[in-house]
């Protein structure tokens, strides 16, 4: 029976560069290793089972109960909401209020609201990976935790922790048409200097959360700027790479 720590999959990077995608590829890559394994091994094989969690889920249930917001088709997050706009008296978007309201819960108990439900959830996963794992009298179960939307800085942290009990990789993806200016320019917001100017110069619309990705420490980066087929060839390499 394998003794496998759970991996664990955080991503990382702009809206539009595909992290879902990503995560979507991921769990397609499990299930056709399951096949080919059970079809070569079969009942001494070791299965893969694949959880993803969205750092943002939680957010998103709250925004669609208080204010029957629903999650917008890709691409239209941005979109204007006309109805909202009109109550408050001012051009709101879907984005605007899952932004708001993540930001609010943090400052009203604590920064590690969500990074609590992410551990949460994970060690959920893990008692159930475990809890399985006693019906499989020769082969196993493996479990992959994936996270497509590691933003914050204490999301950062989060991974640093985890990794004394899981085995951790914390992806970065690249789509050059998704980099805002200052960041094609090659401008970092790591060094002092060059964070002045994007802010003087650039006056940067998005998200605190962006401000993150400076992270230098990531495990692997894939660069999605090719076709979809070529991105499932990237993910199903970095999954196949011991």
């Amino acid at each position: 029976m394998s003794n496998e720590k759970i991996k664990v999959i955080a991503i990382s990077g702009f809206k539009g560069s595909g992290k879902d995608t990503i995560a979507e590829i991921i769990d397609g890559y499990a299930r056709d290793k399951n096949e080919k394994l059970k079809n070569e091994e079969g009942a001494n094989a070791t299965i893969a089972i694949v959880k993803k969690f969205s750092m943002a889920k939680p957010i998103r249930d709250i925004v669609e109960t208080a204010f029957s917001l629903p999650e917008p088709d890709y691409g239209k997050k941005e979109e204007i909401n006309e109805l909202w706009s009109k109550r408050l008296k001012r051009n709101v978007s879907y984005r605007d209020f899952v932004n708001t309201v993540g930001t609010t819960m943090r400052k009203l108990y604590g920064n590690k609201i969500w990074v609590w439900k992410a551990e949460t959830e994970l060690e959920d996963f893990r008692e159930n990976i475990e809890f399985n794992k006693q019906f499989f009298k020769t082969g196993s179960i493996h479990g992959i935790f994936v996270i497509p939307d590691i933003r914050y800085k204490q999301e950062i942290k989060m991974l640093q922790r985890l990794k004394k009990d899981y085995d951790v990789e914390h992806w970065l993806v690249l789509r050059k048409e998704c980099l805002p200016e200052w960041a094609r320019m090659g401008l970092r917001v790591t060094d002092p200097v060059e964070r002045k100017i994007i802010l003087k110069d650039f006056k940067p619309s998005i998200h605190e959360s962006d401000w993150c990705l400076a992270n230098p420490k990531f495990s692997r980066v894939i660069v999605n700027d090719g076709t979809y087929g070529e991105l499932v060839e990237k993910v199903f390499a970095a999954m196949s790479d011991k």
